[in-house]
């Protein structure tokens, strides 16, 4: 869905039959994006039917960050 909005903006086809481009979008031209222009209704309202949309009220920092499983610091060599 991402990838239908965001290539045009880009100016990134995805080619023909013949002469696929399936390349990913690169991280550095995300920037460039209008997320504004991008419509994610399709994607929330699959995750509503699946029953994988959270509760407004399960939205907590807590639920939203990965659990770490220890609070050591990293020491890198």
């Amino acid at each position: 869905m991402i990838q239908e909005q965001v290539r045009p903006q880009l100016g990134m086809p995805f080619g023909d039959a013949e002469h696929p481009q399936c390349d990913g979008i690169p991280m550095e031209r995300l920037v460039e994006v209008d997320w504004g222009r991008v419509n994610l209704d399709e994607w929330l309202g699959i995750l509503q039917q699946s029953g994988h949309f959270p509760a407004p009220g399960n939205l907590t920092p807590e639920a939203l960050t990965p659990v770490r499983l220890s609070r050591k610091p990293i020491i890198s060599q």
